[in-house]
């Protein structure tokens, strides 16, 4: 029987367990499926913590490759996407300290998460407005201290409970808590002067 039809008529809950307990026993495809799953997000999780795109292909990759190798070790003590960011986190981390560099500014998108702001219209000066907050938001991403910037991105950009961020990030939640309000605030520093600048040049229009 194929893992697809052996799954068949489960909740995602069941049928994820299914998943893993065959990839577990060495089920190539089974594995396989866990990895078509997930690879989207955790592309999108390490983007936003690396950003230079020369990079992010290969560390998606060889989270996939360490969780193949390790699989046998989760205990489901944990949702997997939370034990698959670990292994991402802890990749990142090792690829700062061994390059020895702040991440490079790569643009983010507009629906990159709960980050944001309200336009008005669709003209093409809320097109070149939102454009320019976006990437003011990567470079502030950018300038943030490691903990911090992770601590926004699960948090304001991956929808992580504060539960769930202490898991992967292997702190207390109260920890997690100052870090977001820490970077939170850096964050909004480092914005105010766009957000001036785009009051005046409003209040100049009008």
């Amino acid at each position: 029987m194929s893992v697809t039809s052996g799954v068949q008529g489960m909740g995602a809950g069941d049928e994820e367990r299914h998943l893993v307990d065959a990839a577990r026993g060495g089920d190539h495809r089974a594995f396989e499926a866990l990895v078509l799953k997930y690879q989207d997000r955790i592309y999108r999780l390490i983007q936003r913590l690396v950003s230079g795109s020369d990079v992010v292909d290969d560390l998606a990759q060889e989270v996939f490759i360490r969780a193949y190798r390790s699989i046998g070790d989760f205990k489901g003590e944990s949702s997997l996407y939370t034990w698959l960011y670990k292994i991402a986190l802890n990749l990142c981390r090792n690829h700062y300290r061994t390059r020895g560099r702040r991440p490079q500014h790569e643009e983010l998108d507009e629906a990159d998460g709960a980050i944001g702001i309200e336009a008005a219209g669709g003209t093409p000066e809320d097109e070149v407005f939102r454009k320019e907050f976006w990437d003011h938001l990567r470079s502030g991403l950018d300038e943030l201290p490691a903990e911090q910037r992770e601590a926004v991105v699960f948090c304001d950009l991956e929808g992580m409970s504060y539960e769930e961020m202490a898991g992967v990030i292997g702190v207390p939640i109260g920890t997690v808590r100052s870090r977001i309000f820490r970077g939170r605030r850096a964050l909004q520093e480092r914005l105010a002067p766009f957000h001036a600048a785009s009051a005046g040049t409003q209040g100049r229009s009008t």
